[in-house]
């Protein structure tokens, strides 16, 4: 069963300022939220609050997760006109 997370704050404690949107090359997206807090003691219960849904969570953020890149081959590969030429490595050098 999920779970359903929720941030509550009450207009004296904290103003909305700013969010963005932005969507990643796997598909996920990532929101980012600016709180304007005024009171330390509202900041402290707040930062309280997240830590504790991270540790629950118990995993690394999903943005932070390395996107596989190609491996890189050390034969250059080129085209010219219109066909697709491989060149062969070079003497001393070794293909990994």
């Amino acid at each position: 069963m999920s779970e359903h997370r929720g941030i509550y704050w009450s207009d004296e404690a904290g103003r909305l300022q700013n969010y963005t949107v932005a969507t990643k090359a796997n598909g996920h997206a990532v929101v980012k939220i600016e709180l304007v807090i005024a009171d330390p003691f509202r900041l402290g219960m707040l930062l309280q609050e997240l830590q504790t849904i991270k540790q629950q969570q118990g995993r690394p953020d999903i943005s932070s997760e390395p996107v596989p890149r190609p491996r890189r081959s050390r034969h250059q590969l080129s085209s010219a006109g219109g066909q697709l030429l491989l060149s062969p490595p070079r003497k001393g050098h070794r293909d990994e």
